[in-house]
């Protein structure tokens, strides 16, 4: 393996990092113990299982819930979408009534607004990388752990590990820090320690990388197919990084990576080759495997709920996410197990590494979450990190935007696509420096263009996020880019997705905020008034770039 990927050669600090003391150990391991020895196959196996819960949204399944907690003793649910107090009240109603205390995990890789109402969101992994400062991650993982704390939430879905080295990626993208190895694993590292540094378990995604992809395993199983080789020097780099600096959970994804798995059948989720040999055995990972949720087509597309459930647990995982049917992945699971001694010695090792995250993870001392101002509690930092990491991670792509934007007393701005964020618009439009030309039609902005001596900024904002259909862009939009990119006199701002800069690559000046929010507009605002220096740069590649 290439250089073995460091990994026997930080397996010291796995060891330190991954696990508490061996006093807790100790008490870890006996209580584990002794609520093994209480529970049945069937209760057993419950504790691998974890299903999806609403607080709002025409899904939420409260019944449901509680049926499988009384009668399947499932280990955990995954909170999807709701509203935070709402989901405080169940979280309190659950863990009175679980015979076992539950697990509860969220998939909140840029905060818990990510998923609940009335929580603002922090920025994604992209916007962080730019920045080249990974204490902004840090920062990030404990401001995410804060806020998982006050809803009662013990672990979260984070962050994203894989390098996102193909531009057309509709699912990773923004949600990877780059396309760069070490840039991913360091920032990686960071927010992983501000999670589990601050009481909260981080999981890194999606094993064994899902970067280099233009297909969206929600929908549809993605091919990687790189060498083995390739996938060592670049994929698994990240991964054996955070491993070496204590991640406590890995998540597996949909992906068929026939370098790993010859079987074109088996996505790396139900891998043993993937899941046991190679995380497992290869790069001694020691704590809890997670796979991605099975209710997606990468997965559902081939095999039924509970056959599913099987056949993920028989690839090593200890965490079955998602389940679509709890009673039939039992079932299978039973069967299985009563069948096959080395399943039934899996089974009781995954689920005594669960009881022991439990314990870890003060699930044996559990308080009733408090309502009381809890969304104030929980939106109490965003806006000063997300202000702070706006300013620091926009980009001069080229270097030519301060020097073009300081040299102008009076600089045009016209906002392409989107309008200005209203809450901007009176202070832009009183500024002295800046002529602002609200709602004007491409046709008197090219006339502008033509006609002004001062500098003149381009705003193109609120465009879609990921590349599908050009990010939503117009073809008269794009003719309007292309048309215009060479003039020395005019400086592109993107404010989103830096991969959209595609459309303008012989540009003189480029800005890049990697997001649309009022605090990215707003530092791009300032940015035009007093053009800053910076250390940020930009952490992919697009296409047309070299």
């Amino acid at each position: 393996m290439h250089n073995k990927l460091t990994f026997v050669a930080l397996i010291a600090g796995l060891l330190l990092l991954t696990f508490p003391s061996a006093a807790q150990s100790d008490q870890a391991s006996k209580w584990a113990d002794s609520v093994y020895q209480k529970l049945n196959t069937r209760e057993r196996i419950g504790q691998m299982i974890m299903v999806a819960a609403y607080s709002g949204t025409k899904k939420q399944n409260d019944s449901l819930i509680r049926h499988y907690i009384k009668n399947k003793q499932i280990g955990g649910v995954i909170f999807m979408q709701g509203g935070p107090v709402r989901q405080a009240r169940l979280t309190n109603e659950w863990q009175s009534s679980a015979q076992v205390p539950l697990l509860i995990a969220m998939d909140a890789e840029w905060g818990l607004g990510m998923r609940l109402d009335s929580v603002k969101n922090f920025p994604k992994q992209m916007q962080l990388g730019a920045t080249q400062n990974p204490a902004f991650a840090y920062q990030i993982g404990a401001s995410i752990a804060q806020q998982c704390k006050l809803l009662g939430v013990h672990i979260n879905f984070g962050p994203v590990v894989d390098v996102n080295n193909n531009p057309n990626n509709p699912v990773i993208n923004l949600r990877s820090y780059g396309e760069h190895k070490e840039e991913v694993a360091r920032f990686s590292e960071a927010y992983i320690k501000g999670l589990q540094d601050n009481g909260v378990m981080a999981c890194a995604k999606h094993f064994p990388g899902h970067g280099d992809t233009d297909a969206d395993s929600h929908k549809e199983l993605p091919v990687i197919t790189k060498s083995k080789e390739s996938l060592e020097a670049v994929e698994l780099y990240p991964f054996a990084r955070v491993i070496a600096s204590g991640v406590q959970s890995i998540m597996v994804g949909h992906l068929q990576v026939p370098a790993l798995e010859p079987n074109e059948k088996l996505p790396a989720t139900l891998s043993p080759a993937i899941v046991s040999n190679l995380l497992k055995k290869e790069m001694h990972f020691k704590g809890l495997v997670i796979t991605d949720a099975l209710n997606m087509q990468g997965v559902a597309n081939y095999y039924q709920p509970g056959e599913v459930d099987l056949k993920a647990f028989q690839a090593g995982n200890d965490i079955l996410l998602f389940s679509q049917d709890p009673e039939k992945a039992i079932n299978k699971i039973e069967v299985a197990v009563k069948e096959n001694a080395a399943l039934a010695t899996a089974l009781s090792n995954s689920v005594h590494k669960i009881l022991m995250v439990k314990y870890q993870y003060g699930l044996t001392h559990l308080k009733k979450i408090d309502t009381i101002g809890l969304v104030k509690k929980l939106n109490s930092t965003t806006d000063k990190i997300n202000s702070a990491i706006a300013h620091q991670a926009i980009t001069d792509v080229k270097g030519n935007a301060k020097e073009l934007l300081k040299n102008g007393e009076h600089i045009h701005l016209i906002y392409l696509h989107k309008a200005i964020d209203s809450t901007l618009e009176k202070s832009v439009s009183q500024n002295s420096k800046i002529k602002y030309h609200p709602k004007i039609e491409l046709a008197a902005a090219a006339q502008i263009i033509d006609t002004a001596t001062n500098p003149i900024v381009i705003a193109i904002n609120g465009y879609s996020p990921y590349p599908n259909n050009n990010f939503g862009l117009s073809n008269d939009e794009l003719n309007f880019l292309s048309s215009i990119q060479k003039n020395k006199n005019v400086c592109l701002a993107f404010i989103g997705n830096p991969y959209a800069i595609r459309f303008a690559p012989k540009a003189n000046a480029l800005l890049i905020t990697y997001e649309s929010n009022i605090y990215t507009e707003t530092a791009f605002i300032d940015f035009l008034t007093k053009p800053f220096q910076n250390n940020s740069t930009l952490p992919i590649t697009p296409i047309g770039f070299e």
